[in-house]
């Protein structure tokens, strides 16, 4: 008789037992285009209905919405049901599925390890709060009219460094003096703690080419999107079975939690600023946002849907991020005119990987224009030997620095620097280490740090891998993250450039051989000027244009 597993679904997923893990990776891996085509089946009802784009289901993003995860797990167990196992899982509602499918079949148990009734209520009122806080503050204090000669907006996010307001279209010079008199930005505030920072940022702005959503929203329209409290009521129904399986339950389950209420709020705002502001003018050419979608389908939507003139396009400046999966844009998106009519990308390498889930989208070659250090000419001398560089994911980060403290246990003399997130607090992460005098804790920008290491120890969805690379940087991939293998793989980049470890042990002796002997002299990666041109497009005048 095979022995008993025990499979604790709220696991980070390399820890799973290994008969699970290897089905679950590879579903993780071969479902998503049949996720994606379900979720646009699901959507197909709700097409012109705002608060459905807002929701987190339709978001497809598997750090916001579980649904991709559950659907694997249903899917491996098919392939295991055989087995004497006992399920660990994290919420009610998947329990009753599962039990309802395989509750006859002794040899499968399950338990729900907590029965989670919080909806998180907290953030809907910090959410609320912050936005109320922004409204009248910028009403009494930064009144602003739109200036209808502007025909070119572009929908932005603030980050909240007074010394550089600007996170993602950073134009070079020669742009801004010939095109800014006709850009208007449009920012987005996220809720944060930084209230000194954000009011200095505001008012810096509002002497330059920002205007604020807030100048043309009224109070009802405020009060308009935090109902959707009470409207998602609605979405409580009967929906397209995935498969076998009834997963109404789950949809509604992450409809009515609201942690992540602030990108619904944000999206249904989005979607009223631009029904007013095109009512408001007839002056405006072209729209561009920063296309992560999700909260920027009510800007999409409203562009697309209320003045087909105006050309809507969405800006992916950032790397491949497979793991992401809304950063993809899909048919069916497409089709419900909730994404742009044309995507800009900042490397050839992305064309094909964005078309993924739509083979017509129409897709066009642009500047990274928060890449260009990479082009900096100078030769450095790779002093550092490893770097480990955290994501902006903390279960990545956990399970990343469980590997190396195994690597520090083994080998103590190795020197690591650690790049902490530059968004997300890991501080408690790093609580072990601080002590440790042969790790350094680095804060500083992670492009100084690559000139001058040889290799990045990286794994999880994160654009400093492909930024590794372009530094000439070799890397060094625990196998933590299910796209570890295929997210290089799939961009034809050289397996001279990078090695993944499949288990703790094997990465450690690597570490201390790599350490002692430096079996990398000599070897010759992919130039560093090709992965330069291949991953990242250099500014130029005829390229930056694309966005005029």
């Amino acid at each position: 008789m095979n022995s008993k597993i025990t499979w604790n679904i709220s696991n980070d997923y390399s820890d799973y037992p290994e008969e699970v893990k290897k089905h679950f990776f590879n579903k993780y891996i071969v479902l998503r285009k049949k996720y994606t085509d379900w979720i646009g089946k699901i959507s197909n009802e709700h097409k012109n209905d705002i608060d459905w784009w807002s929701s987190i289901p339709s978001s497809r993003n598997p750090n916001f919405s579980k649904l991709f995860k559950y659907i694997c797990i249903l899917e491996t167990i098919e392939l295991i049901k055989k087995k004497r196992i006992t399920i660990i899982v994290d919420t009610y509602s998947f329990y009753k599925i599962l039990t309802r499918h395989y509750g006859k079949k002794k040899n499968l148990q399950f338990e729900v390890s907590q029965n989670n009734k919080s909806n998180n209520i907290f953030k809907y009122f910090i959410s609320v709060l912050f936005q109320l806080f922004l409204f009248f503050f910028i009403k009494i204090f930064f009144r602003k009219n739109f200036d209808k000669k502007k025909i070119i907006l572009i929908n932005n996010y603030f980050n909240y460094d007074p010394r550089k307001i600007e996170r993602h279209f950073t134009f070079s010079d020669s742009f801004n003096d010939k095109y800014f008199k006709k850009i208007i930005f449009i920012p987005t505030f996220l809720p944060t703690k930084k209230l000194f920072e954000l009011i200095k940022c505001i008012y810096i702005s509002s002497k330059k080419n920002y205007f604020y959503k807030e100048n043309i929203l009224s109070i009802s329209d405020l009060f308009f999107a935090f109902s959707y409290i009470i409207r998602k009521k609605k979405f409580k129904k009967k929906y397209i079975n995935y498969g076998k399986y009834d997963l109404s339950t789950l949809i509604y389950d992450e409809i009515k939690n609201l942690r992540y209420y602030n990108s619904s709020l944000i999206g249904i705002l989005n979607n009223i600023f631009v029904k007013k502001i095109v009512n408001k003018t007839n002056q405006i050419k072209k729209t561009i946002c920063w296309m992560e979608n999700h909260e920027v389908k009510g800007w999409n939507m409203a562009f697309r849907k209320f003045d087909k003139k105006i050309k809507v396009v969405g800006y992916q400046g950032f790397t491949n991020l497979p793991q992401l999966m809304n950063t993809i844009p899909s048919k069916f998106e497409s089709e419900y005119e909730v994404i742009p009519n044309e995507i800009i990308v900042s490397g050839k390498a992305y064309i094909k990987a964005r078309k993924e889930f739509y083979k017509n989208l129409k897709i066009k070659l642009g500047p990274a224009l928060i890449y260009q250090g990479i082009f900096d000419q100078k030769n450095y001398l790779k002093k550092n030997l490893f770097l480990l560089v955290l994501t902006e994911f903390n279960s990545i980060n956990k399970n990343i620095l469980k590997w190396l403290s195994y690597v520090l246990s083994k080998n103590g003399n190795i020197k690591v620097i650690i790049k902490k997130p530059k968004l997300l607090k890991a501080d408690h992460l790093l609580a072990d280490f601080k002590t440790n005098k042969n790790v350094k804790i680095a804060s500083e920008n992670l492009s100084d740090l690559l000139k001058n290491t040889k290799y990045v120890i990286i794994s999880g969805p994160s654009g400093a891998t492909l930024e590794a690379l372009a530094y000439n940087c070799k890397l060094l991939i625990p196998f933590i993250d299910p796209y570890d293998e295929k997210y290089l793989k799939d961009l034809n980049i050289s397996k001279n450039t990078y090695q993944i470890f499949k288990n703790k042990k094997f990465f450690s002796s690597a570490i201390l051989k790599l350490k002692n002997s430096n079996l990398s002299k000599g070897k010759k990666n992919i130039s560093s000027k090709n992965y330069k041109n291949y991953l990242f497009q250099k500014i130029e005048k005829s390229n930056e244009k694309i966005f005029i």
